[in-house]
């Protein structure tokens, strides 16, 4: 049924004449490339590839106060049946005026300022086959309401429909390595995926200082693993949804060539009590270095949770340190290489990207993940032999 009323609302935008919208293609391709030999035997490939076609329209009416968007991606991956998908960000109609929006449909809202890990960034769910960066969001089904004033913005979201987490494939590289039964995922509400969940939002600018506090009900987006026992000696897992009070801080500094960034949450919920998590840091620029055009930042922030080892993310009490290098050249090249080292076992997570426009329309981008030396008892300890480099290439139309 999603599906065919994307078709429909597809043709009624191409019918539509384009003076007032604006129709954007994007055609991507792939290759990931494995040094290592897998664990399993069914995941012990060397390489991967992936396609996609993208579709983004937007089309205004009533003098641009009225405004209908769509994002959708149709996507094909050679191993991982899980991303060969097609997925909506954006379905939605939104209605704009001086101190008041409202949206409703399918829509993707992003909040955070860290480079590390964004604690904060709660309304979508995150599909994690697509990239173990936690940066790929699903869309979701919502009501936005914002108002604006001098004073500040509120935003108000009605979350009607929770969707849930997208892993790898079992026989996948990156996956989560023991089998994770998510067609039997479980609950704590009754309401299961139809639990009603809301989230409030204020942010202001003070001057040198972007601040966001922000309050979520409803179900988590990040699901508890729980073992089946029934299926010893076969290790196996069942997702489980539990209901959570999440309040949130996003505070970020901006002066000449300093950024101070922080994230903290304080969670509470049935299973896991009340803790506290943070991210904090800061990034200092370095404009025009060796006498060239190009900027170097450096950056470094710690990660904290305060469930330590029955944390759920491997990044209980770690370090992330990264060298960010904008060319400022015609192609608008960046590159960024950063380090994730856990303080306790000194398990390290490299990770390296470069963007570069190779004409006019067409995009380069570069990515690989070294895993040196994890701690048999870290989270990280799965992913030992799947080091990658990546290549893709955009084209956009």
């Amino acid at each position: 049924m999603k599906h065919n009323l994307l078709a429909v609302l597809m043709a009624l935008a191409w019918s539509m004449p384009l003076a007032a919208a604006e129709l954007n293609f994007e055609l991507g391709a792939d290759i990931q490339y494995f040094p290592n030999t897998a664990d399993s035997t069914a995941a012990n490939y060397s390489s991967n590839s992936n396609t996609y076609f993208r579709v983004e329209y937007d089309r205004d009416f009533a003098d641009g106060r009225v405004k209908f968007m769509l994002d959708t991606k149709a996507q094909y991956n050679q191993r991982d049946d899980r991303r060969r998908r097609i997925d909506v960000s954006e379905l939605a109609l939104g209605y704009f005026a001086d101190e008041i929006d409202i949206s409703a449909g399918v829509l993707t809202e992003f909040w955070g300022v860290t480079e590390a890990r964004h604690l904060v960034d709660i309304i979508n769910q995150t599909n994690v086959a697509e990239n173990i960066d936690e940066e790929e969001k699903l869309g979701q089904p919502m009501v936005k309401l914002r108002l604006h004033q001098e004073w500040g913005s509120v935003q108000f979201f009605w979350l009607p429909v929770f969707r849930e987490r997208i892993y790898p494939d079992d026989n996948s590289r990156l996956g989560p390595g023991d089998n994770i039964r998510y067609k039997d995922a479980l609950y704590e509400s009754s309401h299961q995926d139809n639990h009603q969940d809301f989230a409030l939002r204020y942010s202001h600018t003070f001057g040198e200082w972007d601040v966001g506090i922000a309050h979520f009900n409803g179900t988590s987006r990040e699901p508890l693993l729980m073992l089946d026992v029934t299926q010893l000696p076969q290790i196996s897992f069942i997702p489980y949804y539990e209901l959570i009070d999440q309040t949130s801080i996003d505070v970020q500094m901006s002066s000449e060539s300093l950024l101070l960034k922080l994230e903290a949450i304080s969670r509470a919920s049935d299973a896991q009590g009340r803790y506290a998590a943070a991210v904090a840091g800061f990034e200092y620029t370095r404009v025009g270095i060796f006498n060239s055009a190009m900027d170097l930042g450096y950056i470094a922030e710690y990660l904290y949770d305060e469930r330590s080892e029955q944390a759920s993310t491997p990044f209980a009490d770690d370090i992330f340190a990264g060298l960010r290098l904008v060319a400022n050249d015609v192609a608008q090249t960046t590159l960024l290489l950063g380090a994730y080292v856990d303080r306790d076992n000194h398990s390290t997570a490299w990770r390296f990207e470069m963007d570069t426009r190779l004409r006019d329309g067409v995009t380069l981008n570069i990515e690989g993940q070294v895993f040196s030396n994890p701690h048999t008892e870290d989270l990280l300890y799965g992913f030992r032999n799947d080091d990658y480099l990546k290549v893709g290439v955009q084209w956009f139309f």
